[in-house]
């Protein structure tokens, strides 16, 4: 799936699914050369993670405490990455060694970064080769993005991917924080789709998960809802659950969510990127998602034409999910 990053916006709907409308100052967050700094890491494109109104520790760093808004955003500066080689010559690509950082704000609508304490003003770094480890590459020392956030007693929980060039997986790595803002540990991979034993290559999630939502349920266990990759480079949604935050398991070899069986639909290419949201009245599971277009919906490169979808799930548990049908509104503000 296109990469969700670059700038990030702000829109409002009343009910959540028609007439979304962008905020006056939207985008809200623009790639930090915008406003004339190159050396941070997120000087050419940025994403959002996630937003949170975190919880007392965190709210008494700030003036205004108890109204306040975190947002985890990662992005890539203008360092080039080595990606493969063809023939001989090294391809490299602008901005894919991402890191991730904080941003702060009173109305959830206006934001300002906080600068962290990486020489980049990251909060997270990329791996590097551990002291302890049988290999001489960290499991995410090419980039860590797409951060999500949860709260658990007295700690913050950040769940981000990389790409693991060892295991050629997408991996899901977790670090903690007493403070959600600073000082982040890495506790290291917690869960990588499709089991490493498999013999089932033709899995939706073989190849590994990237973006995802963890849910801290009432009864404290938890639910991650990820996308997953297939070998063939396919993506759909599935669901794992954890008694812990730490130790995953799938909850089954199908995706909650698939692309669309219509190759002429805008996400019959693929689908990601999954937000979850209770609706208490119909007690069901409302999934906002990315998706984009195949190639023959598309007639040209499908990955330049995403857009977000919205789904619901059939039961309460959230094993799977139908489409809603909407018309596409968005209007500026």
């Amino acid at each position: 799936v296109k990469l969700s990053t670059g700038r990030i916006a702000f829109a409002k709907s009343k009910d959540g699914l028609s007439n979304w409308v962008h905020a006056v100052d939207s985008p809200v967050l623009g790639p930090n050369k915008e406003s004339g700094d190159w050396f941070f890491f997120d000087s050419e494109h940025v994403g959002l993670g996630d937003v949170i109104q975190p919880g007392r520790k965190a709210q008494s760093k700030f003036n205004d405490q108890g109204n306040v808004f975190l947002m985890y955003i990662f992005g890539g500066n203008g360092d080039r990455t080595v990606v493969n080689t063809v023939d001989g010559v090294e391809r490299s690509v602008v901005g894919s060694r991402m890191e991730i950082g904080v941003a702060v704000s009173r109305d959830g609508e206006h934001w300002s970064r906080i600068e962290g304490p990486s020489p980049y003003g990251a909060i997270v770094e990329v791996g590097n080769p551990s002291s302890n480890s049988n290999s001489n590459i960290a499991f995410d020392s090419m980039f860590v993005g797409w951060p999500c956030v949860i709260e658990v007693g007295s700690e913050y929980r950040m769940y981000y991917h990389t790409y693991d060039t060892q295991q050629k997986r997408f991996v899901v790595g977790l670090a903690v924080a007493s403070d959600g803002l600073m000082k982040w540990r890495k506790l290291g991979p917690v869960f990588a789709g499709a089991p490493d034993d498999t013999d089932d290559e033709l899995l939706f999630d073989a190849a590994g998960a990237s973006r995802r939502h963890v849910l801290t349920m009432a009864d404290g266990s938890y639910k991650m809802f990820y996308e997953g990759v297939s070998k063939s480079g396919s993506h759909s949604i599935g669901l794992a659950q954890s008694d812990d935050g730490v130790n995953w398991k799938r909850t089954s070899n199908q995706p909650v969510l698939s692309c669309s069986n219509d190759p002429l639909a805008w996400d019959s290419g693929g689908v990601g990127s999954p937000h979850l949201v209770w609706m208490p009245s119909s007690r069901r599971w409302r999934m906002y998602y990315v998706g984009y277009r195949s190639s023959a919906a598309s007639g040209s490169n499908p990955l330049e034409n995403n857009g977000i979808g919205v789904a619901e799930s059939v039961d309460e548990q959230g094993t799977a999910f139908q489409r809603i049908s909407i018309m596409p509104s968005v209007s500026g503000g």
